[in-house]
């Protein structure tokens, strides 16, 4: 696994990424946003290839030169955003290009909307969203150049279907990419899903749970008559858990394999605490 050092810089406290193949000495920094003496120490040891940055705005590339003139790194930025950029880009990334460091790579991803070349870096499973996404939504849209259809149509397009990938990793039922929950049922299916005592109807779930075949149709799906929908978030992060828990044997046994650990450590605290009172041992005092 590759290793991954994240802190905060500056008076906005930006996040600065650091990738790094431990074996290879292999990293990629993504923002040098601030405070370029800290970065460049968490540098040391490690060949940069580049200096990839999530967007122009001037909090996220205040340590950019200097940063670039130490470690002579490349400093990658969409076209879009260059006018934005302190200093001329080494390097112009393309959507979906790919950037290795060792024996792992990051994937760029386009998602224009907070500034016309917003990056988002993917590497496995972790998402780097610059201010494309944030914990509490979509990021800021208010300057002239930003568009919120635009970071929307971003988000939807390429950032949900990574929600899919790791849905489908937690469950232990098929989830095809932008699954919906409508579908026609046959008449015993239906019976059967009606007649479950399930308190959570995530229906996706209940389908496959009820064990009848399951085909499945691929559509161009147009906008929603009634507009966006009207789930608070509350109801929708429901919703996900419900479909995690109802639906999934991995909660269960990551609890029971922390449940066994600890059991197994009790044992052992058991055993030292015999052995002092026995034996007259003297571990741990």
């Amino acid at each position: 696994m590759y290793r991954l050092t994240t802190f905060s810089v500056g008076p906005y406290d930006n996040n600065v990424y650091v990738l790094s193949d431990p074996k290879a000495k292999e990293a990629l920094l993504i923002d040098a946003a601030n405070d370029a003496p800290r970065i460049i120490k968490e540098l040391e040891g490690l060949r940069v290839s580049h200096i990839l940055t999530t967007h122009g705005h001037a909090d996220h590339v205040q340590a950019l030169k200097t940063v670039r003139d130490q470690t002579h790194a490349r400093f990658t930025c969409h076209e879009a955003d260059e006018s934005m950029m302190p200093i001329t880009a080494d390097y112009r990334v393309k959507d979906g290009e790919r950037f290795r460091f060792g024996d792992y790579e990051v994937i760029a991803l386009h998602t224009p909307g907070h500034t016309p070349g917003s990056i988002c870096f993917l590497a496995g499973e972790q998402l780097f969203s610059g201010d494309t996404l944030f914990p509490g939504g979509p990021g800021n849209t208010s300057n002239p150049y930003a568009s919120f259809p635009t970071i929307i149509e971003s988000i939807r397009g390429k950032l949900f279907p990574l929600f899919y990938k790791v849905m489908g990793l937690i469950s232990d039922f098929p989830i095809p990419l932008n699954a919906g929950i409508f579908g026609l049922l046959d008449r015993q299916p239906a019976d059967a899903i009606i007649n479950l005592q399930e308190g959570n109807r995530y229906l996706p779930g209940l389908r496959a749970w009820v064990g009848f075949p399951t085909a499945f149709v691929y559509y161009e799906r147009a906008d929603r008559a009634a507009g966006e929908p009207k789930q608070t978030l509350k109801r929708l992060i429901k919703y996900g858990m419900d479909a995690i828990f109802s639906f999934s044997y991995k909660p269960l046994r990551l609890g029971m394999a922390l449940g066994l650990m600890v059991l197994a450590f009790s044992l052992f605290l058991s055993l030292v605490a015999v052995g002092n009172v026995v034996f007259h041992l003297k571990y741990f005092g």
